[in-house]
Order: structure tokens, then C-alpha cells, then sequence
């Protein structure tokens, strides 16, 4: 698509916005929009035709100001460029990731949800009177009353939005021994605190979040669940998987849960293997590798490494509509175009699918982890067979592999 775009630019004439280390400044985008009228500043957002510089004419020394967007097609950018308070302008051609990373930089969307606490912190949300004074067990009317408040949905719903917005990989959320709910991001590999609520029981907003995922059931707290959530954010559709764990609390009577929310994004999903971090004769070493007719290929490191990422932007530049390329995952993280992938549940077993995939005629097979010996050697027998087989281990470096596998 980007492509076409750049194609269409050349077609019709438009120039190139050759981008400086000081450009695109946000503030001077902000600076110049915030000047337009109301709907004005709606329509150049949702047109993706944002200012980014100023120059003068050296010819005239008048002022001119130049635009930028991703797409040259768009006939209503001219007409509405004119309807602005300003002399002279011109409209330059720049690939979306730029335009939109200067949107997004210079016009961070708002948290409705956040907004929405903000106007209800005035409802008296503590349930500090579920704990009696002689008694420490949860009180299961009130708790039941209390999930029911609005502010709950908006929490939870305005910690989904801002942990896609901040590029979270997962989410934590948590009692702490103050009885207060802690909510951590993991950005980069590093947790990071993002909010503590105090006005709410830690249960009340777990259930909460429980309710909401599926295969998940809010009045199981003894044992772990695993589930998924799906949402529609910034028009992009976004899933959710959630793990939720019991804890132990500082009073034995309590029975506290931990949740963990993993973020999948399939707009985070990389596809380039150059933009993967490596150097380029590892790249190149790689590339060669995922190419072969049949073998193995197996990512390895520590959880947060990568390993899935990788594997799937390997899947992404071998498949094509010659082969018959098949997943195995437990979940589906990430969805890849004309790739057929099974999802595991309590009905088939992972040893089990491949047993399968052996009769369903596979080129390509990826084995989303292999936990134990026997889907090990199933993989094995795969890429035994003539079959190019993805797969990765849980070991701190590549020489483990050869060990664990032994």
C-alpha cells in the first residue's frame, strides 16, 4: 500500500518531504493547528494532512507553510487547504509511519475512560466496611454491589486503552498489602507503575476484569484461568490474552488473584527481518536458514527475548500461496495471512495436533514452544520428513538448545 502511495506522489507531481533531525516538530504542528477552528482541526486530523514546517519565499520573503500527508489521492486535501486563514502553502508527500507518528506525537488522543473516573471521583467508592473489624472475609453483598459501579468498567476499560497506547507488551494487576489495587505496564521489558486505586476493593475490580474475559469464571478463586478479552481501540482491533493466578495475602482468609493482561497488537507485528535488531550478516545468515526446503529452525532465550516475534516474521517471508503452511499455538497470538492455525485447547493436545499435521499434507510447520520431550521429537520427525519446521526453546543461549533437546 505504501508503495502505491509513493507511486501516486511521483504520478501526480507531489514533491518529497526530506525530513531533517529537527522535523517533523510536534509542538510547531500543534502550535499551527490548535490556531484553526474546531472542524477545521477535525478535518485535517482525519484527513492525516498535518503542518510541519514554515519557510519563507526568498523571492517574495512571504511566509509559506508546508503540509504533509500519506496519500496523494486525496482530492478534498487541496480544496480544504485553501479554506484555511493562510497565504501560501504546499502539500508534500510522506510515508503514513511518519505522518501518523507526528499525529500521534503531536495530538495524543484522550483516555474517555480516565475522563469518565475523573468525573465520577466524587462517588464514594471505598469498601473499606467489607473488612468488619472482627472479621476478615470479604462481604460478598457488598462486593457484588460494588462491582456493579461505573467507575470499575472505566478503570478497567481506560487501563486497556493506555497499555495499548504506551506500547505495553502485558499488563499486572495486583493487591497489594494495603489492600489497594496496584496496575504496572511492561514497556520495553521493564515494569513501570502506572496507577493505584485506592477507592475500590482490589476483589471487586477483579471480578470485574474476570467477567469480562472469556473461558474465564468470576467465582473461581483456588484455581489458575487463562482467557481472552478482545477490543476495538484507536480503530485498530485488538486482542487480549489473561492469565490469572491466586496469591497468598497477608490474611490467610482472604483469597487474592493476580492478573496478567498480554497485549496483542497485530500492528506491532514485524514483518521486515531488517527491522528485526540484528546486524546484517546475522540477517543474512537467518534469511538463508528459513529458506531451506526442510529442517529446523529454533529461536532461543529467555522469556520477553523476542523468540515469537522473530518466528513470526520469519512465517511472513516464507509463506506464499505455493505452500501449505500450518501453526500450532497455545493461544494464537498473532494472525498471519495465509497461514492455517490451530488453536489448542483441552479437547486436542499439542502432541496431538501434530500427530495431525502430519496427514494434512504440511510445507511449513511452526510449533509455538516445545515444552516436552515428546512434542520435541514430533517436531524432530517433521523436519525429518521434508518439512521446514519452526520452533522455540526456553534456554538462555543457542548451545542450550543442543542440551536441552539431548
Amino acid at each position: 500500500e505504501e508503495a502505491v502511495y509513493a507511486e501516486a506522489a511521483d504520478l501526480y507531481a507531489f514533491q518529497n518531504a526530506n525530513f531533517d533531525e529537527h522535523e517533523p516538530d510536534a509542538d510547531f504542528s500543534r502550535s499551527v493547528v490548535e490556531r484553526f477552528d474546531e472542524e477545521l482541526q477535525e478535518q485535517l486530523l482525519e484527513m492525516k494532512v498535518v503542518p510541519y514546517k514554515s519557510s519563507t519565499d526568498d523571492k517574495k520573503g512571504a511566509r509559506r507553510l508546508s503540509f504533509i500527508t500519506h496519500d496523494p489521492t486525496l482530492r478534498d486535501a487541496h480544496n480544504l487547504l485553501h479554506e484555511l486563514p493562510i497565504e501560501r502553502f504546499d502539500l508534500l508527500y510522506a510515508p503514513e509511519e511518519a505522518v501518523s507518528g507526528l499525529i500521534a506525537e503531536a495530538f495524543p488522543k484522550k483516555n474517555e475512560y480516565l475522563q469518565r473516573m475523573e468525573e465520577d471521583d466524587g462517588m464514594a467508592l471505598d469498601l473499606g466496611m467489607s473488612h468488619k473489624e472482627d472479621e476478615s472475609l470479604v462481604d460478598d453483598e457488598e462486593l457484588e454491589a460494588e462491582i456493579s459501579r461505573s467507575k470499575l468498567i472505566n478503570l478497567f476499560e481506560a487501563t486497556l486503552v493506555e497499555g495499548v497506547r504506551q506500547g505495553a507488551s502485558d499488563v499486572h494487576i495486583y493487591p497489594n498489602a494495603d489492600k489497594k489495587v496496584e496496575i504496572h505496564f511492561r514497556v520495553d521489558g521493564r515494569l513501570q507503575h502506572w496507577h493505584t486505586e485506592e477507592k475500590v476493593h482490589p476483589e471487586a475490580l477483579l471480578a470485574v476484569i474476570k467477567d469480562n474475559a472469556m473461558n474465564v469464571d468470576r467465582f473461581e478463586r483456588d484455581a489458575a484461568q487463562d482467557g481472552f478479552i478482545q477490543r476495538k481501540i484507536d480503530d485498530a482491533l485488538i486482542r487480549f490474552r489473561v492469565s490469572v493466578l491466586p496469591i497468598a495475602n497477608a490474611s490467610q482468609d482472604i483469597r487474592s488473584e493476580s492478573i496478567v493482561i498480554r497485549i496483542l497488537d497485530d500492528r506491532k507485528v514485524i514483518t521486515d527481518l531488517g527491522k528485526l535488531g540484528l546486524l546484517q550478516g546475522a540477517v543474512d545468515k537467518f534469511e538463508k536458514a528459513i529458506r531451506q526446503p526442510n529442517g529446523m529452525v529454533i529461536m532461543t532465550g529467555p522469556t520477553g527475548s523476542g523468540k515469537s516475534t522473530t518466528l513470526v516474521a520469519a512465517m511472513h517471508n516464507v509463506v506464499t500461496p505455493e505452500v501449505n503452511a500450518l501453526t500450532v499455538e497455545d493461544p494464537v497470538e498473532y494472525i498471519i495471512n495465509g497461514v492455517r492455525q490451530i488453536k489448542l485447547n483441552h479437547k486436542l493436545s499439542l502432541d496431538g495436533a501434530l500427530r495431525s499435521i502430519l496427514r494434512h499434507d504440511p510445507d511449513i510447520v511452526m510449533v509455538g514452544e516445545m515444552r516436552d520431550r515428546e512434542t520435541a521429537e514430533l517436531a524432530i520427525k517433521l523436519a525429518n520428513t521434508g518439512h521446514l519446521t519452526f520452533s522455540t526453546l526456553h534456554t538462555n543461549d543457542a548451545p542450550s538448545a543442543i542440551s536441552r533437546l539431548y
